[in-house]
């Protein structure tokens, strides 16, 4: 589904990324962790076209995508969340989804001031997706408040609605359970769970909890480079991940 090789990222005399390799298989939830400063948005930002590489190259689904554009790479199936919350306050959360739903709608602009059948059909179908979107993620009840109204962890829910919404087959979540309570991080887990297979996921993620319940496998950045690649069980036991992690241990226990 992913592959990324060789990939850098310099900022001025700041490298932010340095030669880092890995590769994702379809249907399964890859962590991506690191300490602060690592590099991890970096990585999304660079793979989802937000940024373009220093060196290094990026294919999605077999085909080359370095330094496409993001809208592009979006069309190709790629969705994303951010680290910081990106929906519309001033919208309603129906809204905030249904403009995310837009920017995959083949009819044109001028077909739809026409106002043609297809065109109809496809907005009640983007309609349709919005609603077992908002579903989906636990907000179908709150589709008509503004989105600044919501609670900071649901505003997270949102905007995994928002990337949900366009049915990408690869989801990048930065740091999806930032700001939720234990319940709703459980639910969180739940429906990366639910949805693997459908969707393949790459989460950056700094409760290890999380990140042992759901992952396949792991990816650790540390200081731009990588430095461990493999299964939870192996990550949690290689001496380097636990020196970046300031000579703690790694939780083992997941929640969810």
């Amino acid at each position: 589904m992913l592959e990324v090789t060789g990939l850098s990222k310099h900022f001025g005399g700041v490298q932010a990324l340095q030669d880092v390799t890995f590769s994702i298989a379809a249907g399964e939830v890859a962590g991506l962790i690191g300490p602060n400063g690592a590099g991890k948005t970096t990585c999304f930002n660079v793979i989802a076209g937000a940024l373009s590489p220093s060196s290094g190259t990026v294919r999605f689904r077999g085909g080359q995508i370095t330094g496409w554009s993001a809208d592009r790479i979006s069309h190709l199936g790629l969705g994303r969340t951010f680290q910081n919350i990106a929906i519309f306050p001033e919208l309603t959360v129906w809204d905030n989804v249904y403009a995310a739903a837009l920017t995959h709608m083949r009819s044109g602009y001028l077909a739809g001031i026409a106002g043609l059948s297809h065109v109809r059909r496809e907005q009640r179908a983007l309609e349709d997706r919005v609603w077992t979107t908002l579903e989906l993620v636990g907000l179908s009840g709150d589709g008509h408040l503004m989105s600044s109204q919501l609670p900071y962890g649901h505003q997270r829910r949102l905007e995994i609605a928002r990337a949900l919404v366009t049915s990408p087959q690869l989801v990048l979540l930065d740091e999806p359970t930032a700001g939720m309570n234990a319940q709703e991080t459980a639910n969180v887990m739940d429906l990366i769970r639910m949805l693997r297979g459908e969707h393949t996921f790459l989460v950056i993620e700094h409760d290890m909890r999380v990140v042992m319940g759901i992952c396949d496998h792991i990816i650790v950045l540390d200081n731009g480079r990588k430095i461990a690649d493999g299964s939870p069980s192996q990550v949690q036991q290689d001496e380097g991940v636990i020196k970046a992690y300031l000579g703690g241990e790694l939780i083992d226990e997941p929640v969810g």
